[in-house]
């Protein structure tokens, strides 16, 4: 049941990342009006460097070369998949699932940490959020966010807190008030 409700958070994450989906800190239910949903930089003031994440004593940072992993040693699983043209995406999983990482680069063979997703309590993150923490705790550690969905799935209430600065797009996602996923993206 808990990785139902991850893979629905998840999901969730990264349409709201895909899409920019958001109007400055409403609440929305569900938000299909075109207009409403253009890419925009928040209010956010974080960088790429506010937003690293420490595991098993190295640092990571969307937009990081991927040798950075070459530090953290065998991941538990690895997948290759192509995309547009001369695309490749590269997917790491460290630990019991609590660390998922996306490169995306050519064939050519210059890939950049495309996002970072914590799934567990073993990554380190800033301002002590951690996995498990409350809503509470992360409008205290960051303010407000630019914007918020809150939704069902399968029985469980959900939301999603979107920060999206010059340099960085971060995602908390929450299940029943508790932090239960956070994913970094570069802004492009």
């Amino acid at each position: 049941m808990k990785r139902k409700l991850v893979i629905c958070a998840l999901i969730a994450s990264m349409a709201l990342a895909a899409v920019g989906c958001g109007d400055g800190g409403s609440v929305s239910e569900n938000n299909t009006d075109a207009a409403a949903c253009a890419p925009a930089e928040g209010k956010s003031e974080f960088t790429a460097d506010d937003l690293a994440v420490t595991y098993n004593d190295v640092t990571i940072k969307a937009g990081d070369d991927i040798s950075v992993l070459d530090s953290l040693g065998e991941p538990t699983s690895y997948s290759e998949n192509p995309g547009d043209g001369n695309e490749i995406y590269k997917n790491y999983t460290y630990g019991d699932d609590d660390l998922l990482i996306a490169a995306k680069g050519s064939k050519d063979g210059d890939f950049k940490i495309d996002s970072i997703n914590i799934l567990g309590d073993k990554p380190k993150f800033m301002n002590g959020i951690k996995f498990g923490a409350t809503s509470e705790a992360v409008l205290t550690a960051l303010g407000e966010p630019d914007s918020k969905d809150e939704y069902e799935c399968g029985g469980s209430k959900q939301a999603t807190y979107n920060y999206n600065s010059k340099e960085t797009q971060l995602n908390i996602s929450f299940d029943n008030n508790k932090v239960n996923g956070i994913s970094i993206y570069p802004n492009k």
